[in-house]
């Protein structure tokens, strides 16, 4: 789970015009690389499980707290919040129905599986 994170966090920076450093810079994320990322997890429609979930740079914080709240309510668990600039959002447990809600939330720009986080 510490590499996918890494390459997570590695390809957020890259994307807003950060640096990184190693494998991560040589991973190439690119905008259209995020964007391939919740093409993948869309594939998985309704899959519970792990999930990284992150939002637009122009998401109100109050929509990414709903989202939360929708997640929790829908019996999934938050495990890591991300609020860094241009990496906001987070990590988690999402049960079917949280996944459908985050595949259809539009302020939502990832929604990668996690395959190295235990389900």
């Amino acid at each position: 789970m510490v590499r996918h994170a890494v390459f997570v966090i590695g390809a957020a920076l890259l994307a807003v015009g950060g640096t990184a450093v190693g494998a991560v810079a040589s991973a190439a994320a690119t905008p259209a690389a995020v964007g391939q990322s919740r093409a993948l997890g869309a594939a998985q429609v309704g899959e519970p499980g792990n999930y990284v979930v992150l939002f637009t740079d122009a998401t109100p914080e109050s929509e990414i707290d709903k989202a939360r709240q929708d997640v929790i309510a829908h019996g999934g668990v938050i495990r890591h919040e991300y609020r860094m600039p241009g990496f906001r959002g987070f990590a988690g447990y999402l049960t079917s129905e949280a996944v459908t809600l985050m595949e259809s939330n539009p302020y939502v720009k990832v929604l990668e599986r996690d395959p190295e986080s235990p389900s």
